[in-house]
C-alpha cells in the first residue's frame, strides 16, 4: 500500500515538473518576442533621436549661415557708415570754408561801404560849398584864367573833376554790388552744402538703424542657436540612454536581431572598408574640427580616398540605414550581430538598401564628400552596443 502511494507521489511530481517545463517552454517564445520587440523599439527610438539630433544640427547650420550673412551685412554697413561720415566731415569743412569766405565778403562790403561813404562825404562837402557860393563859382574859376589857354585848361580841369567824382562813385557802387553778388553765390553754395550734409546725416541714421536691426537679428540667431544646441544635447542624452539599454540587453544576449557570429569583434578581423586607400586623414578621438573650428570628439576615422572609388562592407550583416544622415551626408549602417555595427559616411552614392543582407567585401557605396565634409573621404565608425570605439582595433 505504501509502495503504491509512493509511486503515485512520484508520478504526481513528474507530472508537475512536466507541466512547469511545458509552461516555461511555452513562455520562451513570448520572452524572446518581448526582447525582440524591446530591441526593435530601442532601435526605433535611437533612430528617432538621431533624426532629432540631425534636425537640430541642420538648424544650427542654417542659423550659422544666416548669422554669417548678417555679420557680412554689418561689415558692409560699417563700411558705408565710415564712407558717409568721411563725406559729412568733408561737407563740414566746405561749410566752414564757405562761412569764412562769407565773413570775408561781409568785411569787404563794410569796407567798401565806408569808402563810398567817405568819398561821398567829400563830394557832398564840395557840392555844398559850391552851392553856398552859387553858380558863379565855376565862372569865377574860368574868369580867373590868365589867357585863353589857361581858360581851356581850367574848363578841362573842372570837367575832369566832375567826371572823376562820378566815375569813382560808380566804381565803388559796382565793387559793392560785385562783392554782394559773390557773397550771394557763397551763401547759396553754403545752403546747398547744408542740404547735402542733412541728406548724408539722414542716410547715416538709416544705416545705423539697419545696423541695429542686424545686431538684434544676430542676438536672436544666437538665442536660436543655443536652443538648437540644447536640442542636440538632449538628443545626445537620449541616444546615450538608448545605447546603454542596448548594451544592457547585449549582456543578456538580445541586443541584435542579426544571427551573425560575434567573432568580428576580435582584433583585425574586419576588412578595410576603402578599396583605393589606407591613408587616415583624421584619427579616432578628440580633434580640432575642420569645419566647426572647435575641439570635438571624432567618433570614427577618416580615410582619404579618390572621389568615386569603392566602399566595401567590413563584415557580413544587414543594412539598417542607407540614406542621408545629417552631417554624415549619404550614410550606410550595417548590423553585424552581437551588438556590433559599422557606419560609412560622406558617400557619393549608396549601392544598398535597408534590410538587405551584405557579404564581407561587397561594394556598398562610393567615396564622396556629402554632408559636413572638406573633401572626398570615408568616415568609418565601429559601434559596440551603440557606443563608438576605435575602428583600428577591428579592421585589418
Amino acid at each position: 500500500m505504501k509502495k503504491k502511494k509512493r509511486q503515485q507521489l512520484i508520478v504526481s511530481i513528474i507530472a508537475l515538473f512536466a507541466a512547469i517545463a511545458f509552461i516555461v517552454i511555452s513562455l520562451i517564445p513570448t520572452f524572446i518576442a518581448a526582447k525582440a520587440a524591446t530591441q526593435a523599439e530601442l532601435q526605433t527610438k535611437l533612430q528617432e533621436s538621431q533624426q532629432k539630433k540631425e534636425k537640430a544640427q541642420q538648424q544650427q547650420k542654417d542659423i550659422q549661415y544666416k548669422k554669417d550673412i548678417a555679420v557680412s551685412e554689418i561689415k558692409q554697413l560699417d563700411s558705408e557708415i565710415d564712407t558717409i561720415e568721411n563725406e559729412i566731415d568733408e561737407v563740414n569743412n566746405q561749410i566752414y570754408e564757405s562761412e569764412a569766405a562769407i565773413d570775408q565778403k561781409n568785411t569787404e562790403i563794410e569796407q567798401q561801404k565806408e569808402n563810398i561813404a567817405s568819398y561821398k562825404e567829400d563830394f557832398i562837402s564840395r557840392a555844398r560849398v559850391m552851392y553856398k557860393r552859387g553858380p558863379t563859382s565855376y565862372i569865377d574859376v574860368l574868369l580867373g584864367a590868365s589867357d585863353f589857354s589857361d581858360l581851356l585848361d581850367r574848363a578841362q580841369m573842372i570837367k575832369k573833376v566832375t567826371e572823376y567824382d562820378q566815375r569813382v562813385l560808380k566804381e565803388m557802387a559796382d565793387a559793392q554790388a560785385a562783392i554782394e553778388a559773390a557773397k550771394a553765390v557763397i551763401e547759396e553754395e553754403k545752403a546747398n552744402q547744408e542740404l547735402t550734409k542733412q541728406i548724408k546725416e539722414n542716410t547715416e541714421a538709416e544705416l545705423e538703424s539697419k545696423r541695429s536691426e542686424k545686431e538684434a537679428a544676430i542676438d536672436q540667431l544666437n538665442s536660436d542657436a543655443e536652443k538648437a544646441k540644447a536640442l542636440e544635447d538632449e538628443a545626445d542624452a537620449e541616444m546615450e540612454q538608448f545605447r546603454n539599454e542596448l548594451a544592457s540587453m547585449s549582456s543578456s544576449g538580445a541586443a541584435s536581431s542579426s544571427s551573425t557570429s560575434t567573432s568580428v569583434a576580435s582584433y583585425g578581423s574586419m576588412q578595410w572598408p576603402a578599396v583605393a586607400s589606407k591613408t587616415i586623414t583624421s584619427p579616432y578621438g578628440n580633434r580640432f574640427h575642420p569645419i566647426q573650428k572647435v575641439n570635438r570628439f571624432h567618433s570614427g576615422i577618416d580615410i582619404g580616398a579618390p572621389y568615386g572609388t569603392g566602399i566595401v562592407a567590413a563584415e557580413s550583416g544587414t543594412v539598417i540605414k542607407a540614406a542621408w544622415n545629417g552631417g554624415y551626408g549619404k550614410c550606410i549602417v550595417i548590423d553585424h550581430g552581437g551588438g556590433i555595427y559599422t557606419l560609412y559616411g560622406h558617400c557619393s552614392s549608396i549601392n544598398v538598401s535597408v534590410g538587405q543582407s551584405v557579404s564581407r567585401g561587397q561594394t556598398i557605396g562610393l567615396i564622396g564628400s556629402t554632408g559636413n565634409s572638406t573633401g572626398p573621404h570615408l568616415h568609418f565608425e565601429v559601434l559596440i552596443n551603440g557606443s563608438t570605439t576605435n575602428p583600428l582595433s577591428y579592421v585589418g
